[in-house]
């Protein structure tokens, strides 16, 4: 295939076999599963896929791609093919149930955190997601206290978060600057009603990850600091803590605490 990869959309093909297989296990496919795949390229983690499930729907945003897709799936009747930018894509649209579906993709490094975060987030989510990112944001994702980061807890409010593993920069090509990594998302079957205002609460709370939570809070909230040790003190948390120290339990206890605060 006579193909100009373009910069605009962090184009970096997965050439490795071995790799597509990971991902594809990690999704825990069954016979009836309908995939999304983001960024399908030229086929090489659809080709795995594509006699494992019941329908698998390709969302592309590269129109020399989807000429090639198109033509190199026409026989396949489970195969989707949709021409647009996924993070302007309304999964409603689609016509899914939500956490009756999976999402498979390697993802340009720039805007992984966005499309995560859509799928995360959106009404209709997914059961199980496996994405190919960049390997330190996918440690990220993944880190634990007390060395949690701001997109593992986030990411813990909807998922159970696994790094499968690291995937050598010379398994793409191009080649990029970094390696990647592959990281599994496992929806939980409850999701808090106030999952977006957590999302905030522990956002201000990383606003200076190396200053105590308790300044975070008080400057972002507008609370004394008199108050929030109050709260701490009753919930046994250390006065001197830092946001990486706690868990995604901590935070929700200190963001029910001081709810009926702010």
């Amino acid at each position: 295939m006579g193909f100009k990869f373009k910069k605009q959309f962090g184009q970096n093909f997965l050439k490795e076999t071995s790799v597509g297989i990971k991902m594809i296990k990690s999704l825990d496919l069954k016979p009836d599963d309908t995939v999304i795949e983001v960024g399908p390229g030229h086929g090489a983690v659809t080709n795995l896929l594509i006699e494992r499930t019941k329908r698998m729907i390709l969302i592309e945003i590269d129109t020399e791609l989807i000429d090639f897709l198109k033509d190199k799936y026409k026989e396949d009747r489970e195969v989707e093919i949709i021409h647009n930018d996924i993070l302007k894509i309304n999964l409603k649209d689609l016509e899914i149930e939500n956490n009756k579906y999976k999402v498979v993709g390697s993802l340009p490094y720039n805007i992984s955190k966005k499309i995560i975060a859509k799928f995360l987030t959106d009404e209709i989510k997914p059961n199980i997601m496996s994405f190919l990112i960049q390997k330190e944001v996918a440690e990220d994702y993944a880190s634990i206290s007390p060395k949690a980061s701001f997109l593992s807890n986030f990411a813990q409010i909807y998922s159970d978060v696994e790094f499968i593993g690291k995937v050598p920069k010379n398994h793409f090509f191009p080649i990029p600057k970094v390696d990647g990594g592959i990281l599994q998302f496992k929806f939980k079957e409850v999701i808090p009603d106030y999952a977006e205002d957590l999302t905030k609460f522990i956002k201000i709370g990383y606003s200076s990850p190396r200053k105590k939570l308790i300044s975070n809070l008080s400057c972002g909230l507008k609370i004394s600091k008199e108050e929030i040790e109050k709260k701490f003190n009753n919930l046994h948390i250390k006065e001197n803590i830092r946001a990486a120290e706690l868990s995604l339990v901590e935070w929700q206890q200190i963001f029910v605490k001081l709810e009926n605060v702010v």
